[in-house]
């Protein structure tokens, strides 16, 4: 008995700064210069996160921004270091309910590459276009290959995750 008491108090002295502590406001970080006012030659005009935005960016090592430019939702992540938490929109897709099929990639009118999938639920038909890249040329069309770049020094940050999601 005295042994599961303790234990049980251990447990609980470990766990207690998770459970009453608040989150740390998220300091600025080094290299952010901001959002930018348009994109592709639009202008675009941000708009508030959605509780899962909200609930997502916590812990996450750099911004998410999001947009509009009156036709599509722009979504941009600046990332600061290599991390888990830049994963492919498919699975945030995926995870609310949307059936995704997997797209060819494309090149835009600016000679860019990205990856692109279509997303249906009851109410929307969407195609969803994404990219990585950072300042030096490089990019990807995928996370996973983005991360091992990061991961292993082939590419260092800050990077940009574009996510366009429109109607089909």
């Amino acid at each position: 008995m005295r042994y599961l008491v303790y234990s049980l108090s251990c447990l609980l002295a470990s766990i207690s700064p998770l459970i009453m502590s608040k989150p740390e406001p998220k300091v600025p970080l080094e290299g952010f210069k901001g959002w930018q006012t348009s994109f592709q030659g639009k202008p675009i005009k941000k708009l508030p996160l959605s509780k899962i935005e909200q609930t997502f960016s916590e812990g996450f090592p750099g911004y998410i921004g999001r947009f509009d430019d009156g036709k599509r939702q722009i979504i941009i992540r600046w990332v600061k270091e290599e991390t888990r938490k830049l994963h492919p929109a498919s699975d945030c897709y995926k995870g609310i309910g949307y059936k995704i099929k997997a797209l060819p990639a494309f090149k835009d009118k600016e000679n860019k590459y990205w990856s692109r999938f279509s997303a249906k639920n009851n109410n929307e038909n969407l195609t969803v276009s994404e990219r990585i890249y950072d300042d030096s040329g490089n990019s990807w069309l995928d996370a996973s290959s983005w991360y091992w770049s990061a991961f292993l020094h082939k590419s260092n940050g800050p990077w940009s995750a574009i996510t366009i999601s429109e109607p089909s």
